[in-house]
């Protein structure tokens, strides 16, 4: 008899979605995340280009024709030239160290940004997870009283046709069967809704969903900031150094370049007179800096640096919302905790008073409002126990979330 029980349920089990494989699926498919991979990978190549410039040579090379009618008395009348030209950047005030330490704080920004709506999508998906679990027992509970309706009909219609049960008891229960029924129905419609918005988050269709559990996470003195405030740090700093990047306007730019030219004249007898010349190699040490721009840098920098105070601003706020909502999210585990007690006292106490008004209505002690009302509470009440079951391992992923941890490392199934 096991053997066939395994049998029966085996292909249920590898057709069955996984909690932790639905979120491991959509962090590799959703649309949303690979756009913020796709955005950290762009923030690196700018990365390397910067990087590129640093102390390293530019090569150029280039040419030219001219022919000039009528011909200059100084130079041939057609002449063709070509060059290549190798420069350095000696000294730049420091602009490019700091563009790098930008672009670096900005890659960091973006991947502190992947890794938080990564955090995100996990525990959105536990959600949808367990809201289609509750759905799902509601449902179940719904089928459980459709059956135990039926049976009652076809019990009371019997008394009926014997006369000893009058027509509004069988319209009573028919009622409750049809607006049961009428529940279903809208059950189901939650359920395929819900299983929608998760199909639209993994980026595929989902089958039926298997069980899991998460464990129960361990609350600590030490605080390590979420990866969004890091997000914050890291773009508080890309600012800092756009500033500083700013100051290089007011230092010397020193630039080292070496050329050498060739040219080729043709139609020279049209300027006998003059010695042509044939190769030239120029070195040119070219040393700047701008003295006045009535403030236009300075300002900018100011500018700047105002962003960044407010920037601090909404890191500090969301340091507190850290905090606030980690010691929200334990007492959330508490209370969910508190909830199965009572649901389960609850459960426990209504299918007692069931199992009682369902012998004494069958033995017309009680009449069909008083069953029809046990029966409805058992209903209630076995939903109810395990939608409170399901709101702990909800309570424990958002637990997971605000501690900036992986969730879909703490499940069990």
């Amino acid at each position: 008899m096991k053997i066939i029980y395994v049998i029966v349920l085996l292909p249920m089990l590898l057709l069955s979605d996984r909690l932790k494989e639905l979120i491991n699926y959509a962090q590799t498919h959703n649309h949303q995340i690979k756009a913020l991979e796709y955005n950290s990978q762009a923030n690196a190549k700018s990365l390397e280009s910067t990087k590129s410039e640093y102390l390293m040579p530019k090569v150029v090379v280039g040419g030219q024709f001219s022919s000039q009618t009528p011909a200059s008395p100084f130079q041939a009348q057609d002449t063709l030239s070509a060059y290549g030209q190798i420069s350095i950047d000696l000294y730049d005030g420091g602009k490019l160290s700091s563009e790098i330490s930008q672009k670096t704080n900005e890659l960091k920004a973006s991947k502190f940004d992947e890794r938080y709506n990564k955090k995100a999508l996990a525990l959105s998906i536990v959600n949808n997870f367990y809201n289609i679990k509750n759905q799902e027992a509601l449902l179940q509970a719904r089928y459980d009283e459709q059956k135990e309706l039926e049976a009652q009909i076809i019990r009371v219609e019997t008394f009926h046709r014997a006369k000893l049960a009058t027509i509004d008891q069988v319209d009573k229960i028919k009622s409750t069967y049809a607006n049961n029924n009428y529940q279903i129905t809208a059950t189901k419609q939650d359920i395929f809704e819900l299983k929608k918005s998760l199909s639209l988050k993994l980026g595929r269709p989902i089958n039926d969903l298997g069980n899991a559990s998460i464990q129960e996470p361990q609350n600590s003195s030490e605080e390590e900031l979420n990866d969004n405030i890091k997000s914050m740090d890291a773009s508080a700093d890309a600012l800092v150094n756009t500033a500083t990047s700013l100051d290089a306007a007011y230092k010397p730019q020193v630039a080292l370049s070496d050329t050498y030219s060739v040219y080729e004249y043709y139609r020279e007898q049209s300027n006998p007179l003059i010695e042509n010349m044939y190769h030239q190699n120029t070195i040119m040490l070219n040393v700047n800096m701008q003295l006045f721009d009535n403030g236009a840098v300075k300002k900018q920098k100011q500018a700047l640096m105002i962003q960044h105070q407010a920037m601090q601003e909404q890191i500090n706020q969301a340091k507190d919302e850290q905090s606030n909502n980690r010691a929200i999210a334990f007492a959330q585990i508490a209370t969910a905790k508190e909830k199965i007690n009572s649901a389960n006292t609850a459960l426990a106490a209504s299918e007692s008073v069931y199992q009682m008004i369902e012998q004494k209505f069958e033995a017309k002690i009680v009449d069909n409002v008083t069953y029809l009302d046990a029966l409805s509470n058992k209903t209630t009440a076995t939903a109810q126990y395990q939608i409170a079951l399901n709101s702990l391992e909800v309570a424990k992923a958002n637990c997971y979330f605000q501690l900036g941890l992986n969730v879909e490392e703490y499940i069990n199934e």
